[in-house]
Parts: C-alpha cells; structure tokens; sequence
C-alpha cells in the first residue's frame, strides 16, 4: 500500500516539474498579428472549422462586441 502512495507521489511530482519546465506563454509577435487584424476591423479565424461569422468591414464598436457577446 505504502509503495503505492510512493509511486503515485513520485509520479504526479515528475508531471508537476515537468509542466513547470515547459513555456506556456504566447509568443508575443502572435498576439500583435491577431491585435493588428482586429484594430483593422478584420476577423479573427481559428482556422477552417471555426464557425463562421459574418465579415463586417471597419472598426467595431465595444457596444457590438457587447452584443455579440450577450446574444
């Protein structure tokens, strides 16, 4: 029983280092090519499977955007 804590406890402690090892930030030219787009009034795809939206040109407004996120 007791090697079994052992072997669990060893286990997740190897899991924690090595997501503490691993770099999860954005790279940061990713986030400026993804603000550029939006200060351009394009939309933001995530790829092919995203679900489409329709392609409004211009600046949106924070009070679109609200209501996007609302409706």
């Amino acid at each position: 029983m007791n090697a079994n804590h052992f072997l669990s406890f060893v286990i997740l402690a190897i899991l924690t280092l090595l997501s503490a090892a691993y770099p999860y930030e954005i790279p940061a030219n990713y986030v400026e090519q993804r603000e550029a787009k939006r200060f351009r009034g394009e939309p933001i795809r995530f790829g092919e499977r995203s679900p489409r939206e329709p392609i409004r040109f211009g600046k949106r407004t924070p009070a679109e955007e609200l209501e996007d996120f609302l409706y």
